[in-house]
């Protein structure tokens, strides 16, 4: 029953988010717009979604760390939990007052097209981010079909098996990927905003935190795997 409510509450809490989010928008776009700003609620409340998902995957790595593969996945995957933290932070710049932007080289800082000591909005990766985001959330939103399928294949090692459980989301987190799927749409066409894109980014960074609280609290061996098919 705990499964069950659990996998409900997963399930809907984007959509509910992002209703509310809407809403806000459209009656309360003041507010909508100040806490979607830089530096201010959704980019502080992804800062923290990544900084504890880097402690987690520490502890899963430190879990299965006689596991190579699995302690390998995991400390990548901490390195770049931690990574982003930071840039959405901008490694501190406003929060430290730097000034001297000392973590990147001047020629580097000429081309960020806001300005801040980050790497992601680099001219050359800002570009090309939106379509990272995509990749994102085609396999956030339907590896589990993949793994569904390959795990009737009898000539897969459970071995094999288990890697992908620990890096593929499962079909509950659907709407957590789901609107990275903004990045298709033309900004201009459709009336974007910075705000719309951080409500898409604060989905991600809840989803990979969720997902890797239950790696965490479902300790998966392997026979322990629970069921990944659309059963509530």
């Amino acid at each position: 029953m705990k499964s069950r409510v659990w996998k409900i509450t997963v399930f809907i809490f984007p959509l509910l988010f992002v209703a509310f989010m809407l809403y806000l928008r459209k009656f309360h776009f003041y507010t909508y717009d100040r806490i979607g700003a830089e530096d201010n609620l959704l980019e502080w409340i992804q800062f923290f979604l990544y900084l504890f998902s880097g402690i987690l995957t520490i502890l899963l790595w430190y879990r299965y760390r006689k596991n190579k593969v699995l302690l390998a996945i995991y400390i990548l995957l901490t390195l770049g939990m931690f990574f982003i933290a930071i840039e959405e932070i901008s490694w501190g710049e406003r929060l430290y007052g730097f000034t001297d932007h000392v973590l990147i080289p001047t020629d580097l800082m000429e081309r960020n097209v806001q300005g801040e000591i980050n790497f992601h909005n680099i001219d050359s990766f800002h570009s090309t981010i939106g379509y990272l985001y995509i990749l994102v959330g085609i396999g956030g939103c339907f590896s589990w079909v993949g793994i569904y399928f390959l795990e009737k294949s009898k000539k897969l090692r459970k071995s094999f098996k288990k890697i992908l459980r620990h890096i593929s989301p499962p079909w509950v987190f659907f709407f957590y990927f789901f609107p990275l799927f903004i990045n298709f749409l033309a900004i201009e066409k459709y009336g974007f905003m910075p705000q719309d894109y951080e409500v898409a980014e604060t989905c991600l960074a809840l989803g990979l935190f969720l997902f890797f609280l239950g790696n965490y609290i479902t300790k998966m061996d392997d026979i322990g795997f629970e069921p990944m098919t659309p059963t509530m």
